[in-house]
């Protein structure tokens, strides 16, 4: 499959979702589906697409988990116009977040 040093599970809870206009398997053939998971946190509506501010206080906020190559998180960050080098600039920031299944 993936090598080690190159996997990534990546929490999708919007357009990525299976049955979603962007689904991770028709986006990204070869990401490997884990199963559902919860993270505490506020959805927003943003028009287009969903936001996540996580939020241990919130309510759960029901997504899916991704094995992913490193090439195919590069994909998804161009896809969601992720910049790290400018937070400012980026539609959204990456974090780590506990995932309950």
């Amino acid at each position: 499959m993936f090598s080690r040093v190159s996997e990534h599970v990546v929490f999708v809870y919007g357009t990525l979702r299976r049955g979603g206009v962007r689904e991770m398997e028709r986006s990204f053939p070869g990401s490997v589906y884990l199963g559902a998971g919860r993270v505490r946190g506020r959805l927003y509506d943003l028009g287009k697409y969903p936001g996540l501010v996580l939020d241990e206080r919130a309510g759960e906020v029901v997504g899916e988990l991704y094995l992913v190559s490193g090439e195919m998180l590069a994909a998804i960050d161009k896809l969601e116009d992720y910049r790290a080098e400018d937070s400012f600039a980026s539609l959204f920031v990456r974090k780590r977040a506990d995932v309950v299944g």
